[in-house]
């Protein structure tokens, strides 16, 4: 979902056989004239490209997305959870995104998270980033992807939030090992409270309030993550009845999803629940939730 890119094709018809070879003859030269590869990967990434201005390391397109979430069932004034900063990565040198999200009763979406060598034009970042994006109710992009460099190390315990703070949502991650922090506000746009449950409006669909593991691949991507585990603040289930959503899927950017799995299980109890799909892995517990591991 963070940074999800767009594409534009034309088609012409050409009548006579001399015509079409002539035509295709000055397409190709004027195609490598402006870069042609290059300029198609920068429509691709062109969200992405400008917010990010840090060195890159060369690597294929990344156009496959895989996503891991847990969607809260109750509404919340404040969303945060503790997640270890994970260094891992694909054969191609992509890691993913650790997120929090917050959807609002007026239809406003926040995530806030860090990244590991997160995708970029022509390739991926190096190291741990500080992340952001708001969408607002027509499903615009109103705020980044924003990445910033932190100067966090592998395994330090990482504190991500999303609260409000006056008339605004206010967006931070902290390192709970070295006291790195860094963070971002966006108006609420009169809003509290974040709604818990699966969103149906058709202008934001999947958006939801809860965390996910979040990451982008060269190809669709099956095999199996480091398991990461999230721990709420506060308990996932407000009361005894109370249900999460449990969901796996994969999507081509821009493509249709490969795959799509969801769980809706009660977490009411001292209970740990697993859920797996595609060689895909998720546990959740009254306070807890994993993705990847076995």
């Amino acid at each position: 979902m963070l940074g999800s890119p767009s594409q534009q094709r034309r088609e012409g018809r050409w009548v006579k056989p001399l015509a079409i070879v002539v035509v295709l003859l000055v397409v190709v030269l004027i195609f490598f004239a402006i870069g042609g590869v290059g300029l198609i990967e920068s429509l691709e990434h062109s969200v992405s490209a400008a917010k990010c201005a840090y060195a890159t390391t060369p690597a294929p397109p990344a156009h496959y997305d895989e996503q891991l979430y847990l969607v809260q069932g109750g509404n919340s004034g404040s969303i945060t959870y503790y997640v270890p900063a994970a260094a891992q990565f694909d054969s191609n040198g992509y890691g993913p995104a650790y997120l929090v999200n917050g959807l609002t009763a007026v239809g406003y979406w926040y995530q806030v998270g860090i990244a590991y060598d997160w995708q970029c034009t022509g390739g991926h970042l190096n190291g741990f980033y500080f992340v952001t994006e708001v969408w607002d109710t027509s499903g615009q992009s109103v705020v980044g992807p924003s990445l910033v460099a932190l100067d966090v190390q592998a395994g330090d315990e990482m504190n991500l939030s999303l609260t409000f703070a006056g008339s605004d949502v206010l967006m931070s991650v902290s390192d709970q090992t070295n006291g790195v922090s860094h963070s971002q506000s966006y108006p609420a746009e009169g809003a509290t409270s974040f709604e818990g449950g699966m969103s149906v409006d058709p202008a934001e669909p999947g958006w939801f309030t809860g965390v996910m593991t979040e990451w982008y691949h060269v190809e669709p991507y099956y095999e199996g993550e480091a398991g990461v585990n999230y721990t709420a603040v506060s308990p996932l289930a407000g009361s005894a009845s109370d249900q999460v959503t449990l969901v796996i899927d994969e999507q081509q950017v821009p493509g249709p999803v490969l795959f799509g799995q969801i769980n809706a299980v009660v977490v009411g109890c001292p209970c740990y629940y697993p859920f797996s799909y595609e060689n895909a892995n998720e546990t959740v517990g009254p306070s807890s939730f994993e993705t990847g591991g076995s």
